[in-house]
């Protein structure tokens, strides 16, 4: 589907006035809360896992507990990638989805040694952080496309570009992640409302004024050069700004 969003996929995004989240398939969002707390109440806190092609591994709950059976003994399950030559190698991605009572792993694609994921959550909370403390953000959409293999999420910043009382430019971050090699790392400004596959490709025009990451190295220090790159594209929202206030006071003839 052009939109990207499966059955697989969980989505929500701040919604006013009775309007339904994407068409009634989505969830609704609370105003004003946090990237972390959104994509806990749209339920994206499921895990990934590094595992072998054919693998005894552990069953966990969306939380990423290990499930016991009544003698307190760890519940495991074999897992086996289809079309996957049983010597490979590299390690595999794998994602938790829930069937009836139980867990499975929905496979999410191959990956290189010395890959690092970066699960959903560590996503929000890198969302969360950009600002700093002393700027609140607040999650506006966010969600998964293609069965899982990408999640992004758009937070709002607190100042929007006022031209008039009834033309407001609201500012955003868009943060973005592949699993299983599936997309980079990204996070940059925006002013694109992103709600599904197309309106992510669409904002990706706005990319070259963030940063793209590979899945390695320290985390940490990729939020202090996002906060960088992004200090200085939020300056030049500010000179935008600037150019169009003073349109705004100008008067044209005829």
């Amino acid at each position: 589907m052009a939109h990207g969003i499966t059955y697989l996929d969980r989505y929500g995004e701040v919604r006013k006035n009775g309007q339904r989240a994407w068409h009634g398939l989505g969830d609704e969002i609370e105003e004003g809360l946090s990237a972390e707390d959104g994509f806990k109440e749209i339920g994206l806190g499921r895990p990934t896992i590094l595992a072998p092609v054919f693998a005894q591994v552990p069953k966990v709950d969306l939380e990423g507990r290990v499930l016991t059976n009544d003698e307190g003994q760890e519940e495991t399950q074999f897992i086996k990638v289809e079309g996957i030559d049983e010597m490979a190698k590299s390690p595999l991605v794998h994602m938790y989805r829930p069937v009836s009572d139980n867990l499975t792993y929905q496979h999410l694609g191959m990956v290189t040694e010395g890959y690092r994921p970066f699960e959903n959550m560590d996503l929000a909370r890198f969302a969360d952080a950009l600002a700093g403390a002393d700027a609140a953000v607040t999650i506006e959409t966010g969600g998964t496309l293609y069965g899982g293999r990408r999640v992004f999420c758009l937070v709002k910043l607190p100042e929007a570009i006022r031209v008039s009382s009834n033309d407001v430019l609201d500012q955003y971050v868009l943060v973005s992640n592949g699993h299983g090699g599936f997309a980079a790392f990204a996070c940059y400004p925006t002013s694109v409302r992103v709600v599904c596959a197309n309106t992510l490709r669409w904002s990706e025009r706005d990319i070259s004024r963030g940063l793209k990451f590979r899945h390695t190295g320290d985390w940490e220090e990729k939020v202090i050069q996002a906060r960088v790159a992004l200090g200085i594209a939020f300056k030049e929202t500010e000179l935008f700004e600037e150019k169009v206030m003073y349109l705004r006071k100008t008067k044209m003839s005829v």
